[in-house]
């Protein structure tokens, strides 16, 4: 999948003051639970990592915040209605080293690498610290920033999209460079998110 930042940023750099994260709408968190519950994901461990509800880019969407080492905002918004023209939004500024970290509520066993959020949640409802580098072309920055959380939860599984094998050849690439071993797993399913919650256990916990 290419996310709408990918496209954006091959286009123009951003000039002007920073956007900040979407105002939270209280009354969006039934819409939000359900969403998350309907694909077997757990809405309090993403409430936990500050995922909230918002009306964003003509839709009520998951907002989702992201990680960077500058500390500036950045995320990335799920529709929740299936009817929007965009998925997944973003704000319009550069996305600099960004990816969605969701760490788990108990001690991490290990580092899960992903292509999207909702399959980052997954991963972390298993005990793993989920990456999601937000789309199949992550930049260099991007991987800079994931490693060294790699490095710190090791062991390292990279599920890349059923349909994207290579982000997880270049990911497993990138990192050996790095000295992080780590193993690309295919799904059997479209990704991680697609998965049932037993499938993904099966899957995931060797």
């Amino acid at each position: 999948m290419i996310y709408e930042h990918e496209k954006r940023e091959k286009k123009a750099v951003y000039v002007g003051p920073r956007p900040g994260y979407p105002e939270l709408d209280p009354r969006g968190w039934n819409v939000f639970d359900t969403y998350l519950l309907d694909r077997h994901l757990d809405p309090i461990l993403a409430r936990a990592n500050n995922w909230y509800p918002a009306l964003y880019s003509d839709a009520p969407r998951v907002v989702i915040p992201c990680s960077n080492k500058a500390g500036v905002p950045y995320f990335q918004a799920r529709d929740v209605t299936g009817r929007a023209k965009l998925r997944y939004a973003s704000p319009p500024a550069s996305r600099d080293d960004s990816i969605v970290l969701v760490w788990p509520m108990e001690s991490a066993k290990g580092t899960v690498i992903l292509e999207g959020p909702m399959c980052a949640l997954a991963a972390a409802m298993l005990g793993y610290v989920g990456i999601a580098v937000m789309g199949n072309q992550p930049s260099r920055d991007v991987l800079l920033h994931l490693t060294s959380h790699a490095r710190a939860f090791q062991p390292v599984q990279i599920v890349p999209d059923a349909d994207m094998i290579t982000l997880g050849i270049e990911v497993l690439s990138w990192l050996s460079q790095e000295g992080v071993s780590s193993m690309v797993r295919v799904p059997p399913k479209k990704d991680l998110a697609d998965m049932t919650p037993k499938e993904r256990k099966l899957f995931l916990c060797l």
